[in-house]
């Protein structure tokens, strides 16, 4: 990919070329991801963080809010996002990514023509030193994806809006 087309150009960043094989991903496909970390979010990264994020939440909300997506706030949290992100690619298309800050993961969002396919799970195994995360108490398939990976609920929730909560999990 040349720079003009690579999104991470002036992001600190470290590769990783991951096989991601029959086995691991499912519909019987072989792949080969490339996971990019990123130590800073540069504008051109912010927004396609921005772009997946709205596609795979409104997806994956669908059921849980029928507000407007909030396009806005959602495009300065990533323009202003300090944490570490690791970026999954397939054919040098961004398919999603993950962010951390110390030890608390932040976000994970996959395309949804990806989800199912292992993006998620090589995207959590990145943020190898994040013990906990907040995931939306109504979004089933998201708490059945961490506890299915051994993050468990810790009992702590909190109100993100009104009509939704967040509920802590915890990795262990």
């Amino acid at each position: 990919m040349d720079d003009a087309a690579d999104p991470c150009v002036d992001s600190r960043k470290r590769v990783h070329h991951v096989a991601a094989h029959s086995g691991v991903v499912s519909r019987g496909v072989s792949r080969t991801l490339t996971v990019i970390e990123l130590d800073t979010v540069n504008a051109r990264v912010a927004a396609e963080l921005a772009a997946i994020h709205e596609e795979s939440a409104t997806a994956a909300y669908a059921h849980i809010s029928d507000g407007p997506f909030p396009r806005g706030e959602t495009r300065t949290r990533w323009a202003t996002y300090t944490g570490r992100v690791a970026l999954a690619q397939e054919g040098g298309r961004t398919i999603g990514f993950v962010a951390w800050h110390s030890d608390e993961l932040d976000a994970l969002y996959v395309r949804p023509e990806a989800a199912g396919t292992g993006v998620g799970t090589t995207l959590i195994n990145t943020a190898t030193n994040t013990t906990h995360l907040w995931v939306l108490e109504a979004n089933a398939h998201a708490r059945r994806f961490y506890e299915v990976r051994r993050w468990r609920a810790s009992g702590a929730a909190r109100r993100v809006w009104e009509g939704a909560n967040e509920v802590e999990y915890r990795r262990g």
